[in-house]
């Protein structure tokens, strides 16, 4: 301060000096010495106020570098630079945090219970189509003609895969630990997220969706026995009589469809009757020849049609049998996804690295395996291949046929597959 102090009054010295030197009068020089104190006081009140700490609008002059710089020139620490502490949640956050998972938890629970009891319903669904097709109850349905088609349209009806409540149960195990994990900790400091409760609801309409039709199925069976059950039982199994009204219903079908082209075969001879009649009545042969043409047109558009008729039948007829979850299975050794893959040579190859797949229909004929019942039992069998020994079909399979009885059933399962296997490729069931 007092460096600054004497640069300021540095020049009042010199010029009260040059005063002196040139000796004015006296009313001058009062007036001069005047102005010389009211500057000097001026410059005193200007350094104490940088001695007590005035903002920045006022600054003073400096020469170098070395004059100490007033308090507010300070570096200081911004907000920034200052270390703050982690903010701590209360004893209020934590305890509704908390019940957010208790409450998250309560709700995978009931679903677990939901997917249980629609499991139960799985149960006594798959045990009442295994039993009824030999058992007493289904004799009763079979002497009852107005209940197999209720009975056939129950067991054929779409409804979601049994192996999707297993499914749910291992998603659900995973959801429950989920809150236990965070219940487990001493701290809580978040809750569940709009995507996990989202999925949770997604589950929960899965498995009422699940519960639902199995529910419904099951009791739907159930009331059919119930009407049934005052019923003398048939002589036929409930599978047998089945099996007969498929038959008597493509009879049915065989007989229209002969009807339908006798019908168009006699309307197609009336048809030339008229027409040759028509080309005598009018003596007009050329007349005769164009009808007789038009006639036979239509012949042959009748017999297309019919035999369009007959195409359209069997397809449908195909298309059935190959839905049939009871055939598909008896063909799981192709249908089922696996790695194994038919080669040429009665040569097989297993692909981890592929995803699994079920078997190509074009392989197995294009390869030899639809070439004879000896080469299409290797292929349904578990070791098709049988000079690599580390080569097997990792699908479903049937066991090599040793009775001739086997072998029997196992060449009427070789003419179905070659039937059935192009439509099992349309339906996605089979590889190009």
């Amino acid at each position: 301060m007092s460096t600054q102090l004497a640069r300021l009054t540095e020049p009042i010295r010199r010029w009260t000096k040059w005063l002196q030197s040139c000796s004015p009068s006296l009313p001058t020089f009062l007036l001069i010495w005047t102005l010389v104190v009211a500057v000097g006081l001026m410059i005193y009140l200007i350094s104490r106020g940088v001695a007590n700490g005035w903002n920045h609008d006022f600054t003073l002059p400096t020469t170098g570098s070395n004059d100490v710089q007033p308090p507010e020139t300070q570096v200081s620490r911004t907000p920034e630079q200052t270390p703050v502490a982690a903010p701590q949640s209360s004893p209020q956050d934590e305890a509704i945090l908390k019940t957010r998972w208790i409450e998250f938890k309560a709700r995978v629970v009931d679903i677990s219970a939901q997917v249980g009891a629609a499991s139960r319903d799985v149960e006594a669904w798959s045990a009442l189509l295994k039993e009824l097709p030999v058992n007493e109850a289904g004799r009763r349905i079979a002497g009852s003609d107005p209940h197999i088609a209720p009975f056939c349209a129950l067991r054929d009806a779409a409804r979601p895969a049994a192996r999707n409540f297993e499914r749910l149960r291992e998603t659900l195990q995973v959801y429950l630990e989920t809150p236990q994990k965070y219940l487990g900790e001493p701290d809580v400091l978040t809750a569940p997220n709009a995507a996990l409760t989202g999925e949770l609801e997604r589950l929960q309409r899965e498995a009422e969706k699940l519960a639902q039709d199995y529910r419904r199925d099951r009791q739907a069976l159930e009331t059919l026995l119930a009407e049934t059950a005052g019923l003398p039982p048939a002589d036929l199994t409930l599978e047998k009589a089945i099996e007969q009204r498929a038959k008597d219903v493509a009879n049915a079908y065989l007989a229209q469809l002969t009807a339908a082209r006798a019908a168009a075969e006699e309307e197609a001879q009336r048809t030339l009757r008229e027409a040759e009649q028509a080309a005598t009545l009018a003596k007009a042969d050329a007349d005769a020849e164009r009808m007789r043409k038009e006639a036979e047109e239509h012949v042959k558009t009748q017999q297309q049609q019919a035999e369009m008729f007959k195409r359209e039948e069997e397809a449908r007829r195909l298309r059935a049998l190959a839905e049939d979850p009871q055939i598909q299975r008896k063909f799981s050794a192709f249908l089922e996804t696996g790695h194994m893959k038919f080669g040429s040579g009665g040569r097989t190859s297993i692909k981890l690295e592929s995803p699994p797949q079920p078997a190509s229909f074009g392989d197995l004929n294009c390869f030899g395996w639809l070439e004879n019942v000896q080469k299409f039992a290797l292929a349904m069998s578990r070791q098709p291949d049988r000079i690599s020994m580390s080569s097997y079909n990792d699908r479903p399979t049937h066991p090599f046929p040793r009775t001739a009885a086997e072998w029997d059933e196992l060449g009427r399962l070789f003419e179905q597959f070659k039937v059935l296997g192009p439509v099992w490729v349309e339906m996605g069931l089979l590889q190009p």
